[in-house]
């Protein structure tokens, strides 16, 4: 199994449990349809504090496999105890719980996931698996599906890849104030839009779990996780970027329509699709902005944010004049509004380019230099170190290497330690530059 595969089964997994029971979920409508809507915000409260202030927990600790099992576990545990008919207090104490544990999860992903090179393959993996399972949750209940839930609580704690060596933020030199705002601004702004706006009607989308068709919520998921392969497709060529347009633009166009109150089938739709648009490239953003402010850091911060704008959006929706499908009219016309008022900034603000972390490494010769510092190479390397350090000298990446030997990032940075420590260097670059240092003195 690759990283990349295992970083979206383990996404895939702890969401599939959110989305399915305690954020509004269909289980959870199903085994307490009464204190439900109450429970999902604690829940989704207490799960935006927790992004909040768990980050700074030391990385050691908030990564450590055995932390993290345990916490899947409880997670786990306390799915099952809903099998039995909790009163309210207790109910609410074990969903601010289970929102807490569950940041700790999500946080404990996010280093694995700014250290590696793919962006949206992870994502869509982890969000049309989740989305796969709520669709199984909102068929009629079946007594096998608390189990099921705990057992994929406990299964995204296990599947966590090992976390990467901690790396507070890639850049030598601080931003300035010009590159920050360029960054964060637009990101803030869509935040504000996409999710604030989105959860207006995202409340209203959950409703149908305890009212609607029994089919549905698992018709609107499964519809979701189509949507999300879709989407993946179409930006491996313009990049995660233009996610933003597609989801400001689909929402925007779903609340207008559903300010007509006509054609529900199709603004509902709309409605979604601008959803999933929105988190994958909320998500790859913040894998982005990660690798500059530390992973922890930047999805500590921009989820937490997000969570809150959703939850004072379900607060602000509930008191507002509408029926009970939702907010009346000029409440989602004034949501369409923000939306394509955000768009120009989102876009047209330029991102200056940010500062390198460090000189890049001299460039390798290619083969007739990996040639060459073959004959040097140390003799006690072994075999399969000797493959690593030949694709090492040519400037591959630790993913070029590992798809070449077909074996794990994971394996490959550790062949490369071993690489660096027998030949006395500190890192690649000091690698690399002592080898074009011998090559420039052995020529004439």
């Amino acid at each position: 199994m690759t990283a990349t595969t295992r970083l979206g089964l383990a996404l895939g997994a702890l969401f599939g449990w959110l989305l399915s029971f305690p954020l509004f979920g269909p289980a959870l409508f199903g085994v307490a349809p009464g204190p439900a809507p109450q429970l999902g915000l604690l829940f989704l409260f207490s799960h935006g504090a927790g992004m909040l202030l768990l980050h700074p927990v030391p990385y050691r600790l908030a990564t450590d496999p055995r932390l993290l099992r345990m916490a899947g576990g409880l997670l786990a545990l306390f799915t099952l105890l809903f099998a039995f008919a909790l009163p309210f207090p207790a109910a609410a104490t074990l969903f601010v719980l289970m929102g807490l544990l569950a940041a700790l999860l999500v946080l404990a992903w996010a280093p694995s996931y700014v250290a590696g090179s793919e962006r949206i393959t992870p994502l869509a993996i982890g969000m049309a698996g989740a989305n796969l399972i709520v669709a199984m949750a909102g068929l009629p209940p079946a007594p096998f599906t608390l189990p099921l839930l705990a057992a994929l609580a406990l299964s995204g704690a296990v599947l966590l890849p090992a976390p990467p060596p901690e790396r507070p933020g890639a850049l030598a030199a601080p931003l300035n104030r010009a590159q920050l705002l360029a960054l964060l601004l637009p990101m803030g702004a869509f935040a504000l839009a996409d999710y604030f706006v989105g959860g207006l009607w995202y409340g209203t989308v959950t409703a149908t779990f305890a009212t609607g068709w029994a089919w549905q919520p698992a018709a609107e998921a499964l519809f979701s996780a189509v949507s999300i392969a879709l989407l993946a497709r179409l930006v491996r060529r313009p990049g995660p970027g233009i996610l933003a347009r597609y989801s400001l633009s689909l929402m925007g166009l779903g609340l207008v329509l559903a300010a007509t109150g006509q054609w529900v089938p199709l603004f509902r739709g709309l409605l979604l699709m601008g959803l999933v648009a929105g988190d994958l490239f909320y998500w790859a953003q913040l894998g982005t902005a990660g690798a500059i402010f530390g992973a922890r850091r930047a999805y500590g911060g921009g989820l937490g944010l997000s969570l809150c704008l959703i939850g004072l959006a379900n607060l602000t929706a509930g008191l507002s004049p509408g029926g009970p499908t939702g907010p009346g009219p000029t409440f989602l016309l004034a949501g369409a509004a923000l939306l394509f008022l955000v768009l120009p900034l989102v876009y047209r603000l330029p991102v200056p380019p940010l500062p390198p972390a460090a000189e890049p490494p001299p460039e390798p010769a290619g083969q007739a230099h990996a040639a060459a510092a073959l004959q040097s190479a140390p003799p006690n390397l072994t075999p399969t170190e000797r493959q690593v350090y030949e694709l090492l000298v040519m400037g591959a990446s630790d993913g070029e290497i590992a798809d070449e030997l077909v074996v794990t990032r994971h394996t490959v940075k550790f062949h490369v330690r071993n690489i660096l420590h027998k030949l006395g260097v500190a890192n690649r670059k000091a690698l690399l530059s002592s080898l074009v240092v011998k090559q420039s003195e052995k020529r004439p």
